[in-house]
């Protein structure tokens, strides 16, 4: 879920940064479309929380995939 509210983020309510920014940053992991401006202010850029659930949240599932390999190939033993 969190990755799909990622890409709603930088593609459909910063999809359009493009049309009036000169400096735009586009990452595809995790989506991100932002722009830096002249005075150096950011727009659009994820978070540092935002970010750091992502990755969180990324490897909680290559845990619970991992410990549910485990399980399986225990019990089938």
């Amino acid at each position: 879920m969190l990755w799909g509210l990622s890409w709603v983020h930088a593609n459909v309510i910063n999809g359009k940064l493009a049309n009036h920014c000169d400096d735009l940053h586009a990452a595809s992991f995790p989506f991100e479309n932002s722009c830096t401006r002249e005075d150096g202010t950011v727009e659009g850029a994820n978070s540092v929380i935002f970010e750091g659930i992502f990755f969180v949240s990324l490897a909680a599932a290559v845990v619970s995939v991992g410990a549910v390999v485990m399980a399986e190939t225990g019990r089938r033993k």
